[in-house]
């Protein structure tokens, strides 16, 4: 029998599927492992840039692992809906650290007499815990933020945000396969720092135009421990329609500006950046007004979780400007406290008790005495 070329491609991929098994679990040679421990790390990397079928072959070898019970895998917990990547504990002295920093400048400002916000988001490993195995070794995020607000307290304004994403998690509050909120666990938060900040006119979903712009998005988790029972994310746009607006995002970088008049740059999904999408992505400093009728002028500290509620929260101020303390500090030495009417600093649990403590770099905008 003759096969034809696509009959051959067909048997030649059920043929490296089925050497899998032979792989993890028959290793010829311990010195063959260049890439990871593991034998199948480095048919893997071979593969992936090698071989047609590299997707089926990770997909098999994932899946392998999680039947022979390894439910955690390059750092990500497999569940049968949804991965989560793991958050380590937090480091005493990091935590330490980024307190005594966040607290030196709340002093700053209530010299200048400068509303400071401060609010901590729970990952999703921290909301949706139930779903994790036993065994995985997940520590209380709830505790840790209610000891960090303690240690805050009577220097600035603590939001707590655990609470009502708590209260919502069996709502999509987070993507499936994207280490960030959802754009609905974005107006949640959106929702929970707009009553704390005294903006009254907080928009209900009647306020927005919701558009699907991609109901196939599989994100970083998905990249690296695809699973084929995880359903791919849907990326919803919340477009503010009640009343006219217009933007201008400004990027400030160290290879130079961009500017953007939307809040959504719907051609990153083009160039397969989809998370870029909102606000054009992340930067270090990210400037943007709006024509809106308001005077108030509101200054963010934060991380990659500002995509899923800045696009809610721009729209009741006339400027807000996005600090990424772990960029360059030249593009951000020169930005003053005192002209904004309001400071926020929001950062994700796992970004406040990282190693580098990246809050603490705050201290730089710090004048010295």
């Amino acid at each position: 029998m003759v096969l034809t070329g696509a009959a051959r491609r067909r048997l030649a991929g059920f043929a490296l599927l089925l050497l899998i098994p032979a792989v993890v679990l028959f290793p010829r040679r311990k010195a063959a492992v260049a890439v990871q421990d593991t034998p199948l790390a480095t048919v893997e990397e071979y593969v992936k840039g090698n071989l047609p079928f590299s997707n089926v072959l990770r997909k098999g070898g994932v899946e392998l692992r999680y039947i022979g019970g390894k439910r955690e895998q390059s750092g990500i917990f497999l569940t049968d809906d949804q991965l989560f990547r793991r958050v380590n504990a937090p480091e005493e002295g990091v935590v330490a650290a980024n307190n005594a920093a966040v607290l030196r400048f709340a002093e700053y400002l209530m010299d200048d007499n400068r509303s400071f916000y401060f609010a901590l988001i729970p990952t999703a490993v921290g909301v949706n815990h139930q779903y994790l195995p036993s065994y995985a070794p997940v520590y209380d995020q709830r505790r840790m933020m209610e000891e960090v607000y303690r240690e805050l307290s009577g220097r600035l304004t603590g939001i707590d945000t655990y609470i009502p994403l708590n209260t919502n998690r069996g709502h999509y509050l987070y993507y499936r396969t994207e280490d960030n909120l959802s754009a609905y666990g974005g107006y949640v938060v959106y929702s929970t720092l707009a009553k704390r900040m005294g903006v009254a006119d907080a928009s209900p979903y009647s306020y927005y135009d919701i558009v699907y712009a991609d109901s196939k998005y599989y994100g970083k988790l998905y990249q690296t421990s695809p699973r084929e029972s995880i359903r791919p994310d849907v990326l919803l746009q919340f477009r503010y329609t009640k009343h006219p607006r217009e933007y201008i995002v400004t990027h400030y970088t160290e290879e130079g500006t961009k500017v953007y008049h939307s809040l959504f740059v719907d051609h990153m999904k083009d160039l397969g950046r989809e998370m870029d999408m909102y606000l054009g992505g992340l930067s270090t400093v990210i400037d943007i007004r709006v024509s809106a009728p308001y005077n108030r002028k509101l200054l963010i500290f934060g991380d990659r979780t500002a995509q899923a509620y800045l696009p809610f929260l721009v729209n009741h101020y006339n400027q807000v400007t996005f600090v990424d303390l772990s960029g360059d500090s030249a593009l951000y030495a020169d930005i003053t406290p005192e002209a904004y009417d309001q400071v926020l600093m929001v950062y994700s649990v796992d970004t406040y008790v990282a190693t580098d403590g990246v809050p603490a770099r705050i201290e730089a905008l710090v004048p010295e005495e």
